[in-house]
Parts: C-alpha cells; structure tokens; sequence
C-alpha cells in the first residue's frame, strides 16, 4: 500500500513538472499565432532582412534600437533593454512608452491589447533568440 501511494505522488509531481514545460510551450506557441498579425512589418528569422520595422530574431534581452542593419529614428540611442516589462509596456502602447523614454516619435503603432496576447508573444520573443 505504501509503494502505491509514493508512485501515486511520484506520477503527481512528475505530471505536474510536464504541464509546466508544456504551458510554456503552450505561449511561445500561442505567441508565434499573435505574432502573424505583426509579420507584415517584422520578421523573426535569424539572418533575416528587415522590413518597414526591424526584424526580432534576437530581440528578447538586447538593447533596444539595436537590430544590425535596421535605420533606426525613435529608438535611436536607446539606454534600455527588450525584457519582459519594457516589452509588455511597448506591446500595451507603443506611443506612451516611448513618450515615458523621453523620445519623441515611434513608427510602432500596433497594440497588443489583451494580457494574455502580451504574454504569449513575450513568451515567443523569449524563444526566438
């Protein structure tokens, strides 16, 4: 009886360990589904060109404004990082953002937004590096 309870807990914790793998899966998958709609500006390929925005292969973690190739104006000299809190302040309004930065203008006008979309591409941002 005592073997069937530990292997009762043993299945838990292991199922449990897989649910988190996979619901993280889960918003790099759901992520890469939102971030379609931003595909006719952006490309998210390693090695690939640039479009009207910059493309994002990379950019979870590195220095904004700072895409190799990518003409840049609003984000030009940018003193901050691509993290989960400045992405999600972007994503939410991409003009108030770089207002709160001191900067003028952005050609960023897409809004994430829904939490949930926010997340999930975050989450595919954070992959695609």
């Amino acid at each position: 009886m005592r073997k069937d309870r530990l292997m009762a807990i043993a299945l838990s914790v292991a199922f449990g360990l897989g649910m988190i793998v996979v619901g993280g899966n889960a918003y790099a998958a759901s992520g890469e589904k939102v971030f379609n709609t931003c595909k006719g500006c952006h490309t998210i390929k390693k090695g690939g060109r640039n479009k009207f925005g910059p493309n994002l292969f990379g950019a979870f973690g590195r220095q904004a404004g700072t895409a190799k190739g990518y003409k840049y104006r609003g984000l030009k000299g940018a003193d901050w990082k691509w993290n989960e809190t400045s992405l999600n302040a972007w994503l939410t309004n991409p003009t108030k953002f770089i207002k709160s930065k001191g900067r003028k203008r952005t050609a960023m006008s897409k809004r994430v937004r829904k939490a949930a979309d926010r997340k999930a591409v975050i989450g595919y941002l954070k992959k695609m590096r």
